[in-house]
């Protein structure tokens, strides 16, 4: 199963993610680079690493943000009594990790695969701005030109499974910023909240 239907299965069953809401796939999988996610966990084999990130407080928001630490402040330590996970099993869910990591899809002219951020969607006019009407979850793009909600699609925690077309959203967005940004009711909403 791929991490996605993973974590639409384990939504379905009602079995809280690890923080206490819906799974999400990149709680599954991870990031590779920083080696997070379930699947990329090294305890499971018996192997504790600590100490590969350190927080530190964004002083405008306030909120914090992960820096990775050197490879020397990386601290291993073998636990054996901890795994849970043979080491086939281990090996062959690393192996198939790896290989989705691989850069795929648009080529270059010498065959080699292009980086993500060579042939990764433009951010649009709307991007992190269309919320879903039913959950409340954000609407991203869905295919070449249309948005859905993301957690119909990647979670399965919505039942909502309209497709809207980006450009037609786009045309009425600036369609009503054209005409009714100026109405008295709204200057003076955007006043009060400026003041």
């Amino acid at each position: 199963e791929s991490p996605i239907a993973i974590a639409k299965a384990l939504n379905a069953e009602g079995i809280p993610g690890p923080r206490g809401g819906p799974w999400s796939d990149g709680a599954l999988r991870g990031h590779a680079r920083v080696g997070t996610g379930i699947l990329r966990n090294p305890l499971y084999v018996g192997r504790l690493v600590w100490n590969r990130r350190r927080w530190l407080k964004d002083p405008s928001t306030g909120g914090r943000v992960a820096r990775s630490n050197s490879l020397e402040a990386v601290i291993e330590e073998e636990v054996p009594a901890l795994r849970i996970i043979p080491q086939e099993l281990w090996d062959k869910a690393q192996t198939r990790l790896a290989a989705a990591a691989k850069p795929q899809g648009p080529r270059d002219s010498a065959n080699t695969p292009k980086t993500l951020w060579q042939h990764r969607r433009a951010v649009s006019l709307l991007s992190g701005k269309v919320v879903c009407g039913q959950c409340g979850g954000s609407y991203a793009t869905n295919g070449k030109d249309y948005m859905g909600c993301k957690a119909a699609e990647r979670q399965g925690t919505c039942t909502n499974r309209v497709r809207i077309r980006r450009s037609r959203v786009e045309a009425e967005v600036l369609e009503a910023l054209s005409t009714r940004l100026m109405e008295p009711d709204a200057v003076a909403a955007f006043v009060g909240e400026f003041t």
